[in-house]
């Protein structure tokens, strides 16, 4: 069961002014549509097609200039690698799922020695509090995905599915600068390398976050991807997946959401707005922010 909800005391110990210590390195909370967030994100190797679902989107700033972005999103639905990792189970699936963050984003243009791992670190902290606050459920554990070589990019098949759409399929192509990604930040930040994904996925192409729903616009398309390593990371202090309750609200702009989806949704619309341009930062192991944030806490 989710345990109850509490603010934040109006003076928290994590919450300090930024220009009481200016630190070198911070994390700006932004939405995906953030023009500096989008000029950072369409170089990225795996294709952006906009963000589905859950989702936390933050610029890196470093000596006093944006070096990259980082996101969380919502975790992937199953994996086996991930899924054993974390002892995730057909009966426990839909209880625990959404304690876990997908990094679904990380990308620096700064590569500077152990910034990276400097980056996650800090994203950790960020993205934790920040998906508490915001969703509601308890963060036990980190997951993401990562093409060893190349980039990814989709193209549309010939082929048809049984609903006459056209199939799709990810490729990867080379790369002209030939990066080769081992995840080293993730391991220098004690991220496990839990295996590999089986190399197929279901997409929201053309569905949105309705496919596969009764009364959704269609159901998922199925599609081949390139083998991805997977990586993943128990919060400190968890070993063992926790149970929650998460509200969704993705209906409450439709004609069949409730009042009280309706109600959730703008609680998050304020909250979020509240958050945006928030910079978080660390100091002696501890998670501060720009200013006094009221925040709520999953207790």
């Amino acid at each position: 069961m989710k345990a109850p909800v509490q603010q934040v005391d109006a003076v928290s110990t994590t919450s300090l002014p930024l220009q009481s210590w200016s630190p070198d390195l911070y994390l700006e909370f932004c939405s995906s549509g953030d023009q500096r967030y989008e000029h950072i994100r369409k170089d990225h190797y795996v294709v952006h097609k906009g963000c589905h679902g859950q989702q936390i989107n933050f610029l890196v700033w470093y000596k006093g200039e944006i070096v990259g972005i980082i996101s969380g999103g919502s975790p992937v639905f199953a994996t086996a690698a991930r899924d054993g990792f974390f002892k995730i189970t057909k009966d426990n699936r839909t209880k625990v799922i959404n304690g876990i963050i997908d990094n679904v984003v990380f990308r620096l243009i700064n590569h500077e020695k152990n910034l990276g791992s400097r980056v996650l670190s800090l994203w950790e902290k960020a993205a934790t509090e920040t998906w508490e606050a915001l969703y509601g459920v308890r963060v036990f554990g980190f997951e993401t995905f990562i093409v060893r070589a190349g980039l990814m990019r989709e193209q549309i098949t010939n082929a048809k599915d049984n609903l006459g759409r056209a199939l799709r399929k990810v490729v990867v192509i080379a790369d002209s600068e030939g990066n080769v990604r081992r995840g080293c930040m993730y391991k220098a930040t004690n991220w496990i390398h839990a295996g590999e994904t089986s190399g197929s996925t279901k997409g929201h192409d053309g569905v949105g976050l309705t496919g596969g729903q009764e009364g959704g616009k269609g159901s998922f398309l199925r599609k081949t991807t390139p083998v991805k390593d997977v990586y993943c990371k128990w919060v400190p202090g968890y070993s063992e997946p926790i149970e929650s309750i998460y509200k969704s609200s993705w209906k409450a702009a439709t004609r069949e959401g409730t009042r009280e989806e309706r109600e959730i949704a703008k609680t998050k619309s304020t909250l979020r707005k509240g958050l945006m341009g928030r910079k978080f930062y660390l100091k002696a192991g501890r998670l501060l922010h720009q200013q006094t944030v009221l925040l709520p806490k999953v207790a």
